[in-house]
């Protein structure tokens, strides 16, 4: 499961502890001490007998916040149980209590992990569609057309098509089964084994949260590491 916003990612990782648990536990190296701007909090001894995430099956779950994480937060609202529901609000206050923990054992002792069905509900609430930034976290690329130079008619019905699908991309099951795949060739993967934000491909400030599960059948995106 992964939460998105423009200014961080969230990871929440779960699957089977002694399979692909363990095989992303080796690739995604921790080579220095947790900041406030990027963390990886995992521990292989820690290991759960229930999946969370199972019913989001194989795809990474992405929820995309329209609004900053940071700024729903701080609205007033959203203390209002009139406002939003309370499963909605603990989603909220379990994210952000999260991302100021630095161990598993730290999240495991607060109960900060989000059910699958609160996820759920707070994407309805405050998601967002996804788009390339957002799939595979590098910027789409924009022509820019130096001043007296001329464009043909293709080229600015291409640029506006370019526009409107990333203003209103809409992802179907089999686009989330391709971009898992990419993703666990391409950038994401990458980034995540460097563990290394300033190199980092991906916008905003990652936190990688992972959890095993003994009876797991497939790595799924949620945090428990």
């Amino acid at each position: 499961m992964q939460f998105i916003d423009k200014s961080l990612r969230v990871f929440l990782l779960e699957g089977l502890g002694a399979r692909g648990m363990a095989r992303l536990e080796q690739r995604i190296v921790k080579v220095a001490a947790n900041t406030d701007t990027f963390k990886i909090m995992k521990d292989p001894r820690i290991l759960f007998d229930q999946r969370l995430y199972a019913e989001f099956d194989v795809d990474i779950k992405k929820v995309k916040l329209r609004t900053l994480l940071k700024n729903l937060l701080a609205s007033s609202d959203t203390y209002m149980p009139r406002s939003v529901p309370k499963d909605i609000y603990d989603t909220l206050m379990r994210l952000k209590k999260l991302r100021e923990k630095n161990t598993v054992h730290e999240v495991l002792a607060s109960d900060l992990w989000p059910s699958a069905k609160s996820v759920v509900d707070l994407e309805r609430n405050y998601g967002d569609a996804l788009n390339g930034d957002d799939l595979h976290g590098n910027p789409p690329k924009r022509k820019v057309r130096r001043r007296g130079q001329r464009t043909t008619r293709n080229e600015d019905d291409a640029q506006k098509s370019d526009f409107a699908s990333e203003a209103t991309s809409v992802l179907s099951m089999e686009d989330l089964r391709e971009s898992q795949k990419k993703e666990a060739n391409g950038s994401v993967k990458n980034s995540l084994r460097e563990a290394d934000p300033a190199a980092s491909a991906l916008p905003g400030n990652p936190s990688v949260l992972g959890r095993s599960d003994a009876s797991a059948d497939l790595a799924v995106s949620s945090s428990r590491l």
